[in-house]
């Protein structure tokens, strides 16, 4: 993937996280997993570690978009410091 593409997936991440609807859809399913797993009855092993790993996933999905913004914040920089680093083509006046 190109530098051009990281930086562009790191916008769409950074929109992703910043968004309200998906931060309060990560909230409420988070809530709703955890409030479920608290409520297991003592031997309800298998229960309370099937709704353990749908939280460890849900917390992997926010984090692989988190991962997405920052490749794209360093790509964005690298790009910043190549395009600083190019010579300029103006023509001399």
């Amino acid at each position: 993937m190109t530098l051009e593409q990281e930086a562009r997936r790191g916008e769409q991440a950074r929109r992703l996280l910043e968004d309200p609807l998906l931060q309060e859809a990560f909230a409420i399913v988070d809530d709703g997993l955890r409030a479920a797993w608290a409520a297991t009855a003592e031997d309800a092993s298998s229960e309370r570690e099937r709704l353990w790993l749908m939280i460890r996933l849900l917390d992997r999905v926010r984090g692989h978009i988190a991962d997405v913004l920052a490749t794209g914040r360093m790509a964005g920089a690298q790009l910043a410091e190549i395009s600083a680093r190019a010579p300029s083509h103006r023509q001399e006046d």
